[in-house]
């Protein structure tokens, strides 16, 4: 993405090991195409590193060496100390590469922005920076962040920001949603462009015991290539892709922007959630039995009608759960949490905080199982991280199933780093059937009652 070549001269403030200056050198030699007096130029003269931990340092140097580095240009230091920042920039560095220390501490630790910040710096006017952090960096509206965002920009231009797979660091013990942001420095940024965001969720690679994330069907070749493509030409595509004016205020990630991609929606993915919720009535012993039996026989088209897109805080009065302050003891009453399973049902208890009405919807706003709907027929309890929505409209089973697959369909813009919490749903958007303006409450109740196994929740 940064498109290094054999002139580059690669910058990392935060070396490691080296693994970025390593991976820089061997695409720079490529280019080289066997010049050996440019080779050995790279080697010399085209490598900066920073490393501020002295065991880290031996590492990296020892790493660079292994990898027959010429002459190792790291340095054993703070990359904010002003020294250190001089003699960086005596290189003039042409692009920048940073994966920063993670915080653990907010009072103490240095911010990852700080980092980028200070990479920029050291780098030549119009070069590339490209940094992975964590995604709350992108996301915060507020506070410090906020500062260094608002500092970011009035300096530099914000290129793009990728939101990366969940379990990225997994390898590493890591549990951290990360982004990759990429700025053009000491170029400021201008507030009418468009600012690539790309959904790059799907590596392709799949955990194995023992062996951690690997690219078991040899798919990310083809994954790299769409990735890098996609942000080169900045193509936009439903589901994956956006370019959008932002500010410092805004949240900088592609699922704050993207458009969901309803394309993929068909009748099997409603008559799925039919059978999820009819299995939880068997299940917990609410229905004898479940046929395949419609409650309409006529056949309804789900795609052959025009939706529009309204506010969930339009359609729903929303409020959040009440963590229980008693000892949940066993109980008939059903305690809705954060899970996807059971119709988000934890347990059964005896007394809770807020006995919450039937006929309501709701939906984890944080972890693995967020943006899991469910439908709830009967009253119930539910916890702190789980949204109740209060239907301003006259909801009944058939057109909860309607507006429970349709929101499942948002899941993807959230997880540990970007919850749905309650304010954020208020203004988040989902597309419905229309009829005037208005969402078409009889079509839905109607097409999911056209669906097999529709006469199960009746």
């Amino acid at each position: 993405m940064a498109q290094v070549n054999k002139d580059s001269i690669a910058f990392d403030n935060c070396t490691g090991t080296g693994g970025f200056l390593i991976s820089a050198m061997k695409r720079m030699i490529e280019d080289a195409k066997g010049d050996t007096s440019k080779i050995a130029e790279i080697k010399s003269t085209q490598l900066i590193g920073v490393e501020y931990q002295a065991h880290i340092f031996a590492l990296a140097v020892s790493n660079m060496y292994i990898h027959q580095d010429g002459k190792t240009n790291i340095i054993n230091g703070s990359c904010f100390d002003a020294d250190v920042i001089e003699t960086v920039k005596k290189s003039n560095p042409n692009v920048g590469f940073l994966n920063p220390p993670y915080k653990s501490d907010k009072k103490v630790d240095t911010d990852e922005l700080e980092f980028i910040l200070n990479n920029l710096e050291c780098l030549s006017t119009n070069s590339t920076c490209i940094a992975i952090i964590p995604v709350n960096c992108a996301l915060e509206q507020k506070g410090k962040i906020l500062e260094l965002k608002e500092r970011l920009l009035k300096n530099h231009t914000l290129e793009a920001v990728l939101t990366m797979p969940d379990e990225l660091f997994i390898n590493s013990d890591v549990g951290v949603i990360s982004c990759i942001m990429i700025l053009t420095a000491h170029r400021p940024h201008n507030y009418s462009k468009r600012t690539y965001f790309g959904y790059y969720k799907n590596d392709g690679f799949i955990k194995r015991k023992y062996k951690g994330r690997i690219d078991e069907f040899g798919t990310w070749e083809k994954v790299k290539e769409k990735w890098v493509n996609n942000f080169l030409s900045r193509n936009e595509e439903p589901g994956f892709s956006v370019n959008k004016i932002v500010s410092a205020e805004d949240e900088w990630c592609a699922e704050a922007f993207m458009e969901t991609d309803y394309s993929t929606i068909n009748n099997d993915v409603f008559e799925n959630e039919i059978l999820k919720y009819s299995t939880y009535l068997l299940f917990n012993k609410k229905k004898a039995n479940i046929s395949n039996e419609k409650t309409f026989t006529n056949n309804i088209i789900i795609d052959s009608f025009e939706w529009k897109f309204f506010n969930l805080g339009d359609l729903f009065n929303i409020e959040k759960g009440r963590d229980s302050s008693g000892g949940n003891e066993k109980g008939n009453i059903p305690l809705i949490s954060a899970t996807r399973d059971n119709n988000g049902i934890n347990s059964f208890i005896l007394e809770g905080n807020k006995l919450f009405p039937i006929n309501t919807i709701t939906v984890p706003s944080n972890g693995a199982s967020t943006g899991e709907a469910f439908y709830q027929p009967y009253e119930y309890f539910a916890t702190g991280d789980v949204n109740i929505l209060h239907a301003k409209f006259e909801l009944n089973v058939y057109i909860a199933i309607f507006f429970i697959t349709v929101i499942r369909m948002e899941k993807y813009r959230f997880n540990y780093g970007r919850k749905w919490g309650k304010a954020r749903m208020e203004l988040s958007t989902i597309k419905l059937p229309a009829i005037n303006g208005k969402p078409d409450f009889k079509f839905m109740e109607n097409f999911v009652k056209s669906l097999p196994y529709s006469k199960s929740i009746e």
